[in-house]
Formats: structure tokens, sequence, C-alpha cells
């Protein structure tokens, strides 16, 4: 038995799903078609299909009919108002428009057979029949209640009319009365049934569009999130239209959240979101593309690009009212117009990423426009970046060293290991761009410890034992993890002891972790290595951390001393001395290039010096020939001639 009802199942199953494939195939839908559409054409195919040879068949069994005969013309024009219905829903797609032709071929060429043939009860069924199936094709409810009265309305008047001429049997009024109620009760109940899925499709809808919500909106800001960000730029757009990119970041806002907490810098994001929103003309959309970064896409533009971007700074930057009172915040502005013909808009976001890095450089609360020099400096960066890491990776930096030397008695105290490298492609490059494109690709670490072997490997084979080795240490490169081990590690495996080695760190980069760096210094101190505070003088000077830091030498920025025939710069060179000497910190002088800056450094009494007089930096194998030529020479003499690199 049990099998039996599953073989039945199974084979009405087949049957159902072999009747919509062939109703498919008939309507000739696209792939794509909504499942109602797919739904509601089904439906009018099958009832087409089955339902109306059933109804010819009884129809033609209630009287012989000849093919002239008033009922077969009906009959055929029924048929074929039914297939053009099919036809016409295959051609043009258009679901609503076969159902008026399917409905209408049915009532004129049906009915009318239905009445010749002097079966007037047979016109109620069919309309009770045809009335909820076309009904139910209607998707809106509110035009099916529209149509339900509207017939209904006709049928109970046309009854009402012929009743009051006395031109119909009672017969044929009550069969008039009964196609109204056949109107009304399926259009009625299809209304209800459409409303009821209205209800459910609005419901549907709103789910939806809440789903697209949270996938596309900033849930702090409410704007557009980098999702929708992505998928617009994604299309090519229209290349008629002038296109527009602005990248905004806030200045410096890792201090907000530094200082007053994630939840003001939220507040802070919120009200820069806002003020951005005010500053967008119509038509135009703003992003949240990162933690603090905000782009603004425009299509169309009453104002030059530059004006924009000045606006937007204007309007951005300003006090912030927060929840621990009032911030001042200060934005960088990235701007890009697509030149004539260009509609892809992923390019005009790089470009405008690049404007933001040169606006990022002016110490913020600026803009900058893309030019296309922009981009081939930035094209030239991206390439060093890579060729850096090539060289890093190969350890093919060259390390140099510049001789520092004291005065009296006089002597080389030790060397400053300097990085240089040659590229083929862009030959030579200055340290202070490498150095910059390491810290912006992230390598400044690993290109810290590659110079730092090599100069210790360099430096092992000439070092005296009474000399140092001075190495420059970044402030990421110090308080990475490991950095001790690392450093101990390396001069464990050369000749060189501890107390030759000491490490140049600048007062810039460790200002703002001056625990962490204090911690690392000490340990650093304890097996032997001594730290030199390099280019003092140059950033915020406090004296806090230089009582704090454990410091063996100062090294007075060389600005100063090129520039110490002004009376203001001479004077802070003094105060630098005479705190030194109160700390009881070594105070080397960098930057003697001229025999004048050398004598104002001796009579304020400095001894330890460094500069292009002595020596510019040299290769290693001309350390040894320098010291040898050095040896016995006064300081000023006119013969002291030196290898140049």
């Amino acid at each position: 038995m049990t099998f039996s009802l599953l073989r039945y199942r199974t084979l009405m199953s087949s049957f159902v799903r072999s009747i919509y494939h062939f109703a498919d195939r008939l309507a000739d839908l696209p792939a794509d078609v909504s499942s109602t559409t797919r739904a509601r054409t089904r439906a009018l195919v099958v009832w087409t299909v089955f339902s109306v040879p059933l109804g010819v068949s009884l129809i033609l069994a209630s009287q012989d009919l000849t093919l002239t005969s008033p009922t077969s013309i009906g009959l055929i024009i029924g048929c074929l108002g039914m297939a053009l219905a099919i036809r016409h829903m295959r051609v043009t797609q258009n679901l609503d428009q076969a159902s008026l032709i399917f409905v209408l071929s049915a009532v004129f060429g049906l009915g009318a057979a239905a009445w010749v043939v002097s079966s007037p009860n047979l016109v109620p069924l069919i309309f009770l029949a045809v009335t909820p199936v076309y009904f139910g094709l209607i998707a809106d409810w509110k035009q099916c209640l529209k149509y339900t009265l509207v017939l209904t309305g006709f049928y109970c008047g046309l009854a009402g009319w012929i009743g009051y001429k006395g031109v119909a049997t009672p017969d044929t009024i009550m069969s008039v009365f009964a196609c109204a109620l056949a109107a009304i009760g399926g259009g009625l109940s299809t209304t209800a049934y459409a409303y009821t899925t209205a209800r459910a499709s609005r419901k549907l809808l709103k789910q939806k569009d809440e789903i697209v919500s949270l996938a596309f909106r900033d849930s702090l800001t409410g704007i557009y999130n980098r999702r929708a960000f992505n998928d617009h730029i994604s299309n090519p757009c229209s290349p008629d239209r002038g296109h527009t990119i602005a990248v905004v970041d806030l200045d410096s806002f890792k201090a907000v959240n530094d200082q007053f907490g994630h939840e003001i810098g939220d507040e802070v994001l919120s009200e820069l979101a806002k003020r951005l929103t005010d500053v967008t003309p119509e038509g135009a959309k703003s992003y949240r593309v990162g933690g603090d970064e905000f782009a603004l896409i425009l299509h169309e533009m009453d104002t030059t690009p530059s004006d924009f971007a000045q606006q937007v700074c204007e309007h951005a930057t300003g006090m912030y009212q927060t929840s621990v009172g009032r911030l001042r915040v200060r934005v960088s502005v990235g701007i890009a117009q697509a030149s004539a013909g260009q509609n892809d808009l992923k390019r005009l976001y790089y470009q405008a990423d690049t404007a933001l890095f040169e606006a990022k450089k002016r110490m913020g609360s600026d803009w900058a426009e893309y030019t296309p020099e922009l981009g081939e400096h930035k094209r030239r960066r991206t390439r060093l970046s890579e060729l850096l890491k090539t060289s890093i990776d190969d350890a093919s930096i060259d390390v140099v060293f510049q001789p520092q030397l004291q005065l009296k008695p006089q002597s080389v105290i030790g060397y400053e290991a300097l990085a240089r490298w040659t590229t083929e492609e862009y030959g030579h490059i200055s340290p202070s761009e490498f150095v910059a494109i390491a810290d912006e690709a992230g390598l400044i670490n690993r290109l810290d410890r590659c110079v730092f072997l090599k100069a210790i490997k360099l430096a092992e084979a000439w070092l005296r034992d009474d000399q140092k080795l001075a190495v420059n240490v970044s402030g990421k490169t110090l308080l990475s993890p490991g950095f001790l081990t690392f450093v101990c590690e390396g001069i464990e495996r050369s000749s060189l002891s501890y107390q030759q080695i000491q490490i140049e760190i600048t007062e810039t980069e460790i200002i703002e972790s001056q625990d962490a760096a204090k911690e690392i210094c000490n340990q650093l101190r304890q097996v032997g290595i001594s730290i030199a505070l390099d280019d003092f003088g140059t950033g915020y000077s406090s004296l806090s951390y230089l009582s704090t830091l454990p410091i063996n030498t100062l090294k007075i920025d060389k600005s100063f001393v090129q520039a110490s025939h002004q009376g203001s710069n001479l004077k802070i060179i003094k105060s630098i001395v005479g705190l030194a000497k109160s700390l009881g910190i070594e105070l080397l002088i960098e930057g003697i290039e001229e025999i004048h800056h050398l004598r104002i450094i001796q009579r304020l009494g400095c001894n330890l010096v460094q500069g292009y007089y002595f020596s510019r930096p040299i290769p290693p194998e001309a350390c040894v020939e320098f010291e040898r030529q050095h040896a016995g020479v006064e300081p000023g003499m006119p013969d002291m001639q030196f290898h140049v690199v």
C-alpha cells in the first residue's frame, strides 16, 4: 500500500512537472523572468490548453452543428482568440494584454456559442471559469477590484435593461444575473487573494530594502559604504558627463581615538559625514570608504574641481561638538576630474587618492588636484617601492661610513653607517626619498635591519676596539617586536663588542611612544649598547624626555650649524651645549662643512664633530686609508683630502 501511494505521488509529480515544462516552452518565457510572471503565464496556458477543449466539447455535445452555423463561428472565434493571446504573449512578453485578449475571446466566442445553442445556463459557467482566471492574472488588487465592480455593474445593468424592455425571457434574465454573480464571486475572491499577495510582497520588499540598506549603507554614518562605492566605480559611466571624485581624509584621527576613545571618534565621523552631505551638490553621492576616509562622486559640477575641493576643506574643517566638548578637526582633500572621453571611475579614484597623498604631505587641512605630473610621481614611487623590496631581499643596499672625530686630542672616535641605493632604472636615489618610500610601503623595519647587519659585517674588518659604529634606526624599528634579540644576535655573530655599537634614533619618531622607547633603550644600555639622539632641535625638543630617556650622545642638527652666523641659531647652540653639559650627555655637532663652522664650534667648547669638512661618507675600503691620512693632521689644514662618494 505504501509503495503504491509513493508510486502514485511520483507519477503525479512527474505529470505536473511535464505540464509546467510544456507551458513554459509554449509561452517561451526568458530564463530571468520573475516567479510571479511565470506562475501567471502557466495558469493562462494550462487553462487554454485543457479547459477550452473541454468547454467546447460540452457545447458541441448539446446540438449538431455545421461549420457555417453561428455557434461554430463563435467557437472558432473563441479558440482563435485564445491562440492569439498566447501568440501575443510570446512576441511581446506583455502578460496583461495577453490575458485581456484571452478573456474577451472566451466571453464573445464561447459565450455566444452557448447562447445560440439555446443553452443559456452554460453562460454563467463560462464566466465562472473565465473571470477568476483573468482576475487572478492581475497582480494589482486595486485594478482587480475595479474590474470586478465594472463587470458586475455591467451585467446587472444589462439584466435590468432587458427585463425593463421585455426583450428576453425570465430564464435569460436570470442567466445574465448569474453572470453578474459569477463575476462578483470570482472577482472578489481573486481580489482578496491579490490583496494578500500584495501585502506579502510589500513585506518582502521592505525586508529586501532593509537587507540592501545593511549591505550598502554605513551603519555609523548612514551614508553609502565601501561596498556601494566599489559597485558604483565598477560600472562604466558615460564619457560625455564631467565625472569628478573627491577623497576626504581626517587629519590625526588616530590621536582623537587614542586621547578621547572610539565613541568620540565615532561622533566626529558622523558629524563629518553630515557636513560632506551638506556640501555635496544634488545628484552626487557620498561614501565612507575606510575608517576615516570618505569619497564623493559627482557627475556634473557647476564649479571647478579646485574650487569644490577648497569648499569641502572649509566646510569640513572646524570645531566639532562632541560629548567631551568642542574639538578642532582638520581634513585633507584629493580631487580628480575625468578627462575628455574617460569613463573609468576606478582610475579616477586612483587619481583622486594620489592627489590626497600629495595633500597629506602638506601637513593637513589642505587639498590637491590630480595632475599628470602627480601621476608620474606616484608611478615612480610605486616602482621604486618594488625595486627597494627586491634590493632589501637581495641585501644589495650599499652602506657607506662617515667619520666622527674628536678635536682634542685629535682622533677618529667612530663612524656613522649610512645607507645608499642605486638602481639601474633610475640611477642614484637620495636617502631622504628611499627612506620615505620604505616608511610608506611598510619596509622600514626590514631596511633598518638589513643596513644594521651589513654595517657590522663590513665594519668588523677595520673598526678599532676604541671606536664606535653608529647605526640609524627608525622609531618603528626600535619599537618592533624582537628588536633587542635581533641586535644581540647580529653582534654575537660578528667580532664586534656591544660597547662598539651605538643606535641612533630621532626625537620626532619616539615622542608619541616615550614609555616604550624608554624601556627598549634601557634594555639596550644594559647590554652595553649606547644610544644617540639624532637631529636634536628639529622636532619637539622636550626637556622631559631628555631627562628620562637613557641617552649617551646628543647630536645637534646640521641646520643650526650651517646657519650659525645668525645670532638666534648661535644662541640655540650655546643653550644646547649648556644643557648637554648639565645633564652629563656627550654632544656631537653635525654638519661641519666650512672652516668658519669649525671655528665657531671650537669657541663654544664642542669637542666631537662630524661633517663634509672632514670627510664625506666613504666606502668601507677607504676607512683605513682615511685614518692613516688623518693621523697627526690638525683640523683646518688645507691638505685634508679624502675619498668622496
